[in-house]
């Protein structure tokens, strides 16, 4: 039972740290991922503390930590991602107006939108990269594209958004 205390205790310090850093940075306008990585300290430290015999923890404490890391990160990446999907531009526009015609959503649907927006999106976040009217996919990009392609096969979800 200890171990759980001490693990969430770990998981939930991490988090805090986390959502400070993000919002300092959101205050001085950047934008990144990579304030998840505070998840990362919190690993080393219950690590560290094993190592040193301060900490009397099972293998599969680490591993529980490591799979709620992960879960937050999933979240974290669902909640930011700064993208929308055409379903959910359809699906606020009902919010707003009840009723709507084919005509009025269309008109949701433009090239900038659903095009160039994304496409900008994938350059700064370095899954893409544009030499002239040329765009290359990244080593991360590709990584992501891989797990994508692995997820939908899994789960037989072969279309999306």
């Amino acid at each position: 039972m200890s171990d759980g205390i001490i693990i969430t205790f770990a998981f939930t310090c991490s988090l805090i740290l986390h959502i400070v850093i993000h919002r300092v940075l959101l205050k001085q306008g950047v934008v990144t991922i990579k304030s998840v990585r505070v998840y990362i300290i919190g690993l080393a430290i219950l690590i560290i503390s094993f190592l040193n015999n301060m900490l009397l923890l099972p293998l599969s404490s680490f591993v529980l930590y490591g799979l709620i890391t992960l879960v937050m990160y999933a979240y974290y990446l669902g909640l930011c991602h700064p993208a929308e999907t055409p379903a959910g531009m359809i699906l606020r526009a009902f919010a707003r107006k009840k009723t709507q015609t084919l005509t009025e959503l269309t008109r949701l649907f433009t090239v900038q939108g659903l095009l160039w927006n994304r496409i900008d999106q994938l350059v700064v976040a370095g899954l893409v990269s544009r030499k002239g009217e040329r765009f290359f996919v990244t080593a991360k990009g590709g990584f992501i594209a891989r797990c994508i392609w692995v997820y939908q096969k899994f789960f037989n979800r072969l279309l999306g958004g």
